[in-house]
């Protein structure tokens, strides 16, 4: 990116060059070699940069805009029946997998709108971590029993480290369901997974997806994303009239407090369908080298 020498405001003195390597810890290593000025901190390194007295200093962290999901394609089996997505939302110890896998660089969601958003509801708890009900949910689905179900695909982006943090999900699920859950995972080429997550009629089954917010408002988060016809709802095959209902009045009401309750009616009915299960809401984390100036994070 090199600077535009018809902006209106103060010329940039500097290019800006970005440089991709989906390997954190590959990019790790390049940013402590100087080949990187900035670069995100995985939480696989965060203790590591933590207890260094040089690289604790450059360790940027701040709240962030993005809620993560353990997402179903609701048209495919067994996730066309809402009790087995319930019981995947219910067997997910979201407590567990910030404290061990992203070593607390991140927070438990269960709500769609992050802390901190126009929008957000405190105090939710449908679809905790709940093993017993995962296992009703089960019996209670159309298919009566673990051993019913069909094989379960998870599939990520590939990378050593990911391969660590689904093989972590994957024997958490086992601990819950047992071992006559048929589950999969499916690493796949992290270029050619992002692909399949925008291509409805890909083999994906079951994956993890999620959004960042554009700007401050509960239609960026509702409309935007879950509203029928919205490409992002349809990649999963999510469509809920009353729900659309309720966006449609909210997304043209110009009352601030009507707005704000239609909104939330939406947001309680987008919980109850469960589509996909709420997981972690991210925190921003870059190693930042001394020589950069000027950062201002929000």
């Amino acid at each position: 990116f090199v600077p535009n020498p018809n902006y209106w405001g103060d010329i940039p003195k500097v290019s800006i060059e970005y440089q991709y390597i989906t390997d954190s810890n590959v990019a790790f290593q390049a940013y402590k070699n100087d080949e990187f000025d900035i670069v995100a901190l995985a939480a696989e390194d965060y203790q590591a940069v933590m207890a260094d007295p040089e690289l604790s200093k450059q360790a940027t962290i701040y709240p962030g805009s993005c809620t993560l999901a353990l997402q179903f394609r609701n048209f495919k089996e067994p996730f066309n029946d809402p009790k087995v997505r319930a019981a995947f939302s219910y067997a997910i110890d979201r407590e567990r997998w910030v404290k061990d896998v992203l070593q607390g660089l991140g927070s438990p969601a269960l709500t769609w709108i992050p802390p901190g958003f126009p929008g957000y509801k405190e105090g939710e708890t449908r679809f905790a971590y709940d093993p017993e009900m995962a296992k009703k949910m089960i019996a209670e689905s159309s298919y009566g029993s673990v051993e019913n179900l069909p094989t379960i695909v998870l599939t990520f982006g590939d990378t050593p480290r990911n391969r660590v943090r689904y093989e972590w999900l994957g024997a958490r699920f086992k601990e819950v369901f047992g071992d006559a859950l048929k589950l999969e995972l499916k690493p796949v080429e992290p270029t050619a997974f992002t692909a399949k997550q925008k291509d409805r009629e890909s083999d994906l089954q079951m994956f993890i997806g999620g959004w960042c917010a554009d700007y401050p408002d509960p239609q960026n988060w509702l409309s935007v994303y879950f509203e029928g016809s919205t490409t992002f709802a349809d990649r999963i095959g999510f469509k809920d009239e009353e729900f659309d209902k309720l966006i449609a009045q909210a997304d043209v009401e110009l009352d601030p407090a009507k707005r704000a309750e239609l909104y939330q009616k939406a947001q309680d009915r987008l919980v109850d369908a469960n589509p996909v299960a709420f997981f972690w809401n991210n925190v921003n984390a870059y190693m930042v080298k001394p020589w950069v100036k000027g950062i201002v994070t929000t």
